[in-house]
């Protein structure tokens, strides 16, 4: 690093005047605007000529770079395509609500955002595999009606799934982060109507 790249340094009394004396401002040339416009009056597009890229492309050049530029589109939204994972066709069975209930000891050491990233992670599993309907997380402040029935735990979120029987639901909500952070699940099969 030289003494010029350091901020810390001081300049020399000779070095500050030599800086001085440099021009604040260097003209451009007299003839540079005359050239330039000459240049853009003379890079006029021929009639049937199109510009990609700094290119010009005319007849047969424009119509290969068209059809080259749409193959490079649909081959991008066919990559895209290919990696997004669809949901599995939903599984035969009831359909079960998850409710995520919080009360005085839903204590998770993660942050919010963790919390979110590993609730979701869950979930994208379950969607996989056709399990999962829904999962939402739900906003405060909750409206109690009557006021007066206020209770120590609030339904934080739900997840609605289909599974097989109730025992296949419990176990899917065994396997929910919400119960390793303190947290507590009702689980309800919904009723036909």
């Amino acid at each position: 690093m030289s003494s010029h790249d350091d901020p810390e340094v001081e300049l020399t009394a000779a070095e500050r005047a030599a800086l001085a004396a440099l021009p604040r401002e260097i003209p451009p040339p007299a003839a540079l605007e005359g050239r330039v416009l000459t240049s853009l009056q003379n890079d006029k597009p021929a009639p049937g000529a199109w510009h990609l890229g700094g290119f010009r492309y005319t007849g047969l050049g424009a119509f290969a770079a068209l059809a080259a530029s749409v193959a490079l589109f649909c081959l991008g939204l066919w990559v895209g395509a290919r990696r997004v994972t669809p949901p599995a066709a939903p599984q035969a069975g009831d359909r079960y609500v998850l409710l995520l209930l919080e009360d005085p000891g839903f204590a998770p050491a993660a942050s919010e955002n963790a919390l979110v990233a590993e609730y979701r992670e869950w979930a994208v599993g379950l969607r996989r595999r056709g399990l999962l309907e829904l999962g939402e997380k739900l906003a405060e402040p909750a409206i109690l009606l009557p006021e007066a029935m206020a209770t120590p735990s609030r339904v934080a979120g739900l997840f609605i799934l289909r599974a097989k029987s109730a025992a296949v639901a419990a176990e899917i909500a065994r396997s929910c982060p919400h119960l390793r952070h303190g947290g507590r699940i009702e689980l309800r099969r919904i009723a036909e109507t």
